[in-house]
């Protein structure tokens, strides 16, 4: 799931609401990975870890084990260098949430011209 738009216009919070969620009703791994951790989320029935973007974000081999992983604040390159990188495999069956700011330019391009 690929969550865009301008600044101030909510992704982080539905990204935080879906985590919740998530959080309450499964007992699943969830994975953050972010530049800052914006939201803190206590684990309820989920195993919630929380990483700051840094030096050692991508080495911990316990990483793969979430079954849900979000990417927040961070750029396009960051997020491909994380899923791409030699010698991890992330599952397809997982599910995978991403937050890009674009601005309103950027987002009429990504809009199939019915939907307006």
């Amino acid at each position: 799931m690929l969550v865009t738009g301008p600044t101030g216009s909510g992704k982080s919070t539905t990204l935080a609401s879906m985590i919740d969620k998530i959080n309450t009703e499964r007992s699943e791994h969830i994975i953050t990975v972010e530049d800052p951790i914006e939201y803190l989320h206590n684990s309820k029935a989920a195993l919630v870890n929380q990483r700051e973007v840094g030096y050692d974000t991508f080495v911990n081999k316990r990483d793969r084990d979430g079954h849900n992983l979000l990417f927040g604040n961070m750029g396009p390159e960051m997020i491909m260098y994380a899923l791409q990188k030699p010698g991890y495999r992330f599952p397809q069956d997982y599910q995978y949430f991403c937050r890009l700011d674009v601005d309103d330019s950027q987002l009429r391009f990504a809009i199939p011209p019915q939907w307006e």
